[in-house]
């Protein structure tokens, strides 16, 4: 009776062992994000900003939550803007196997409609709250270790003047790196 709990033990310990592992590296968890963005809202420079965020998938899912931290710059550097530190969060609405742009890649891909907030504040003297943005990207497709979207709509909440803004984000490329 005890050498039959021993090989059991030792089994589930094996098992374990074989498989833990292989659900660790089936999936992405963390790489890096970089997106072109326009704002119309007086806190930023009615102009271009680039983005560069870690992500981080704490979740074992493919259209599960994500969290991302980073910096945005602004393309024309000027006194009064300065680069912000962003943290967000965000994640997939869902995943569209069969979409109609499928057969336009040579990779499996998936439709992966996608939200995110972020919350940015001032690099500069005051490092203050400066907004606050929710992104919705429709066209969002997820490729297993990179996910790219085109043409995201965003909403802005400006702080520093007390109003409301809008702006587009061109593009986003988020590479998985492990």
């Amino acid at each position: 009776m005890v050498l039959r709990r021993n090989v059991i033990r030792l089994s589930v310990i094996v098992l374990l062992i074989m498989v833990v592992p292989q659900t660790v590296v089936a999936r992405w968890h963390g790489g890096y994000q970089v997106s072109l963005d326009g704002y119309v809202v007086p806190a930023l420079a009615y102009d271009e900003y680039i983005s560069f965020h870690g992500t981080y998938l704490p979740f074992d899912l493919a259209a599960g939550p994500a969290v991302h931290l980073g910096v945005t710059f602004p393309t024309v550097r000027t006194a009064v803007h300065t680069p912000l530190l962003s943290i967000g969060a965000g994640s997939s609405l869902f995943l569209i196997q069969d979409h109609p742009f499928d057969r336009m890649f040579r990779r499996d891909s998936a439709l992966a409609p996608r939200i995110d907030t972020y919350l940015t504040f001032d690099l500069g003297s005051s490092a203050a709250l400066t907004t606050a943005v929710f992104v919705a990207q429709p066209l969002t497709l997820y490729f297993g270790d990179k996910v790219i979207s085109v043409l995201g709509v965003q909403l802005l909440r400006d702080f520093t003047h007390d109003s409301w803004g809008w702006g587009i984000r061109l593009f986003e490329i988020t590479h998985y790196l492990w």
